[in-house]
């Protein structure tokens, strides 16, 4: 399960990276098809957190799309998603029991016997509840990482990897207090500068992927796995490079 999970938060990487390509080429058809489609991936990894994210962020994105676009090009992708539309409005009927309903069965099964949002979450309500009150117990430095005893549903036991709090400034706070929340604020903060300071179509792409992963990590510890956490760390040395790339194109 948790690499099928982290395989979720890794997916949400990429769909800005879609609609970047389907502004700067010409056939944005293609783009956007391999966007839908890779929605349905996220569907198979059966993370809540990831298809909740990944839904919403693309219908953000795509408003984006049809913003920025030029007349003839925001006209060309309106008849590329309207044909998408289509197509799937015909194809998930006909064909759900032979083939779409691998996509959605648990998910509509999981909302089914779900009775409310705490059981829908994974009793993650009661998790946050716990990690800040374990933060407030120590609230300058925190608890540390193995601090997190899964005692209300993660109930296995403390390895290399240790049970996490499924949120990040909950995670943060628990195991590095107060102190931790201000590192981690001032990593934002320069990330963002590091945006604002001179923004292009290539910064406003890495911005957005890691934008949609840190969305993902308020409902699940992507944030603090490797697989997605070393995702998350080249596109932050691919917007350095692209800072510095800047700074020195301008000096000469």
């Amino acid at each position: 399960w948790g690499v099928s999970n982290n395989v979720g938060g890794q997916i949400t990487f990429s769909l800005a990276g879609f609609i970047y390509l389907a502004i700067t080429k010409k056939q944005p058809w293609i783009p956007l098809l391999l966007m839908i489609i890779t929605l349905f991936g996220v569907c198979l990894t059966e993370s809540r957190g990831a298809m909740i994210t990944c839904f919403a962020a693309s219908i953000v994105l795509i408003i984006v799309l049809l913003i920025v676009t030029k007349k003839m090009q925001r006209i060309k992708n309106i008849c590329a998603l309207g044909g998408i539309a289509i197509t799937l409005g015909i194809l998930i009927p006909v064909f759900y029991n032979d083939f779409f309903h691998i996509f959605f069965d648990r998910l509509i099964e999981t909302i089914k016997h779900s009775e409310d949002l705490h059981e829908f979450s994974t009793n993650r309500i009661l998790l946050y509840k716990e990690g800040i009150r374990l933060g407030l117990t120590h609230p300058l430095f925190g608890n540390g990482w193995y601090a997190c005893k899964g005692e209300i549903s993660f109930n296995f036991a403390t390895g290399f990897f240790p049970p996490r709090w499924h949120n990040t400034f909950i995670q943060i706070f628990a195991s590095c207090g107060i102190f931790g929340l201000l590192a981690y604020l001032f990593h934002r903060f320069e990330f963002y500068f590091t945006f604002f300071k001179k923004p292009t179509i290539h910064k406003a792409m890495i911005c957005c992927s890691i934008g949609v992963f840190l969305s993902a990590s308020l409902f699940d510890c992507f944030f603090s796995n490797v697989g997605p956490g070393l995702l998350y760390g080249i596109l932050l040395v691919m917007l350095e490079m692209s800072y510095y790339t800047e700074l020195s194109t301008k000096k000469q």
